[in-house]
């Protein structure tokens, strides 16, 4: 009889041992994903998209996005997330914060913000990193339990900028005009003109 009493009892925690894990599923945390994008080397606004994936429901985040400041210069950047309340500054010359907070439960899987960049002309040819990163004691992605932010695990997916050699075009031609004239002529006027020209400031010629 003893025998038999422990036998039940192996079973009957052998079989708990099985179902708990089945019905006890853990909520997994968001994904942060930072798109790619391919410009050449003196592009204007090239967009680089952030999304968010996974999202378990959150009451609001704040990350960084590092990117090269040598070769991308931050021209615009914003939160497309409508409602709450929206952050998207630059924190030094390489750093950008996203951050945003709403005023309930946001449970939606799409783009949340975009990097606009300039591409200067004289860019290294190749891809440019933008990483996620996050400031200690000032990012992440949270949500409300019992009337208190808790911090939610994030997965973090770098984007880049490739950057290709710009089309080559004809160089910038400067033409001085011909012109007729007698020897007692004054004021002879010759025309001088300039073609393919990709865009100045300034020039200056003998």
């Amino acid at each position: 009889m003893k025998r038999f009493t422990a036998f039940l009892l192996t079973l009957t925690l052998l079989i708990t041992l099985v179902a708990v894990p089945v019905n006890a599923q853990e909520n997994t945390g968001p994904t942060v994903q930072v798109s790619s994008a391919t410009a050449k080397a003196g592009d204007s606004n090239v967009a680089v998209e952030i999304f968010l994936k996974n999202n378990p429901g959150i009451a609001g985040f704040s990350f960084c996005v590092d990117y090269d400041a040598d070769n991308l210069v931050l021209v615009k950047s914003e939160v497309n997330i409508s409602g709450g309340y929206p952050v998207a500054v630059p924190i030094n010359d390489h750093q950008v914060n996203i951050a945003w907070a709403g005023s309930g439960t946001y449970n939606t899987n799409e783009k949340i913000a975009t990097l606009y960049f300039n591409v200067p002309k004289n860019a290294a040819i190749g891809k440019h990193d933008l990483k996620i990163s996050y400031r200690d004691g000032y990012d992440s992605f949270y949500q409300y339990s019992g009337g208190t932010e808790q911090d939610i695990p994030a997965t973090a997916v770098n984007g880049y900028v490739q950057v290709e050699e710009a089309v080559t075009t004809s160089k910038l031609t400067v033409t001085a005009g011909t012109v007729t004239a007698s020897m007692s002529d004054t004021d002879v006027t010759v025309p001088i003109t300039i073609s393919n020209n990709d865009g100045l400031s300034g020039f200056s010629f003998c």
